[in-house]
């Protein structure tokens, strides 16, 4: 799956991620069903292609305590996402982008 991801052409894209309704409705999800001692963490797996996610608007969608991560598939980045991510990769054909602190 992730190769057919990352091999896509602009042809085979579609009109776009809604990437803050999912983290919305995940974060929502984790974070009722967590316990006190509980760290929520929410995983997206996105083609990053959401011109109007900003900061904030990750910000309000998930409480302060949840743990983001974010990995990005295909021709695309996202800075939003890699500013508020605990962790965020970028997934291409031939190459992947390793965050600072390595593989942590």
């Amino acid at each position: 799956l992730i190769s057919f991801l990352i091999n896509q052409t602009e042809d085979d894209v579609g009109a776009g991620t809604n990437i803050l309704e999912a983290i919305t409705c995940a974060a929502q999800d984790v974070e009722g069903v967590s316990r006190d001692e509980d760290i929520p963490e929410v995983l997206i797996v996105t083609d990053g292609d959401d011109p109007s996610l900003t900061g904030y608007d990750i910000a309000s969608a998930i409480n302060r305590d949840t743990i983001l991560h974010s990995v990005v598939v295909g021709r695309m980045s996202n800075s939003s996402l890699r500013e508020h991510s605990s962790t965020y990769y970028e997934l291409r054909a031939g190459r992947y982008s390793i965050p600072d602190d390595g593989w942590s």
